[in-house]
């Protein structure tokens, strides 16, 4: 089973060359990297998470460009995949997506997987005239006609909502076929659109019954007629030896584990975004010999909920794998990184000065 990292990206986090150089000395296989192109501050659409227009956080509004940051991660490594988890591509001209999307497979040496997502917000949506109605047959119009740019020597296509003639288009992708994976919830109708128009599935932190819907997500491959088995991506927090065996025996190779962009509080030593009982927090318990015991059973480490996994140490923001990797995964070996401290293992951030300032969000100020 191949493991990922996914870091919610945003304007006062770790830097992702930082954190996707230190996913890759650990061992991971894949840095997934979300997006949000805005938030309309007059919101109707439901957070999957909440069930209503209020957000979580505040990290949906301040998420970095997926494609530039994974650029930068792109020049510090050389090893592990570099994917969207996950990218709206509806929101954008599908013929510059196309080149974005090719040139990062270009200079990585063929390392992007294409995480895509039909897009939540419709709210988001509307702002970029996308219909919420029409979005699937949007997005799988944007996927057949990236393709053939990546593909095609002479590439045209001719859609409801993409449109071009015969035409030029380099660079064309290292590898032969980039895998597209559609993150959503695991119903039968994205099943069913999944086996006709993707590679593979990614589930939410939401989902249950992995396994059954691993089944399902199988029997809706066979009955379209493809090939093989679609690629699995399980979105996961923080699951017991037990699980992880089933999932391997379903066939799920890949397991991807959240971290979040972990504000901090500019007067104090500790992120927002970690937990008491994390840890990392400087609460938590100790051993005899001074460190800090893994979370108790339950600590979520997936996607959304903050994992503490980045916390502030002074002035300067530390991403810390090795705390990260025994509160999510006791199998996973401890990356090896340079030592700092107190003999913590840590890559540390340089980033904004301490002094600047930095404008509240909305809900900050509340």
């Amino acid at each position: 089973m191949d493991y990922g990292l996914v870091l919610f990206t945003s304007d006062r986090g770790i830097s992702p060359a930082i954190a996707a150089k230190a996913a890759e000395d650990g061992g991971f296989s894949t840095f997934y990297v979300p997006e949000h192109t805005h938030i309309p501050v007059k919101r109707e659409a439901a957070h999957p998470g909440t069930g209503g227009a209020e957000l979580p956080d505040d990290r949906y509004m301040r998420t970095l460009d997926p494609w530039v940051s994974l650029g930068a991660a792109c020049a510090v490594t050389s090893k592990i995949r570099l994917a969207t988890a996950v990218a709206i591509p509806v929101e954008h001209d599908p013929i510059t997506l196309a080149k974005s999307i090719a040139t990062l497979d270009h200079m990585s040496g063929g390392r992007v997987t294409v995480g895509v997502g039909y897009g939540w917000n419709t709210d988001e949506l509307a702002d970029h005239h996308v219909p919420a109605g029409r979005r699937r047959t949007m997005l799988r119009e944007y996927i057949e006609a990236m393709r053939r740019l990546w593909e095609e020597e002479e590439a045209s296509y001719s859609g409801e909502f993409v449109n071009f003639g015969p035409s030029w288009a380099w660079p064309k992708t290292v590898q032969k076929h980039v895998p597209v994976i559609v993150g959503a919830g695991g119903t039968e109708k994205n099943f069913t659109w999944i086996a006709k128009n993707a590679d593979g599935w990614m589930s939410t932190p939401r989902d249950e019954d992995i396994a059954g819907k691993i089944v399902a997500l199988k029997e809706a491959w066979k009955a379209a007629g493809r090939d093989g088995d679609p690629l699995i991506y399980v979105l996961a927090g923080k699951p017991d030896p037990e699980q992880l065996a089933a999932w391997r025996e379903l066939g799920s190779p890949r397991r991807s584990s959240g971290c979040p962009i972990a504000p901090r509080k500019r007067c104090g030593r500790t992120s927002t975004g970690c937990p008491e009982n994390s840890p990392l927090s400087p609460n938590a318990p100790r051993t005899a010999a001074g460190r800090r015991t893994c979370a108790p059973p339950g600590w979520s480490a997936s996607l959304w909920p903050p994992t503490g996994a980045v916390a502030s140490a002074g002035d300067q923001e530390t991403f810390h794998p090795n705390a990260f990797h025994r509160q999510c995964c006791t199998e996973f070996p401890v990356p090896n990184l340079a030592r700092t401290g107190a003999g913590a293992t840590s890559a540390t951030m340089g980033g904004r000065p301490p002094t600047a300032p930095r404008a509240q969000s909305p809900l900050e100020s509340r």
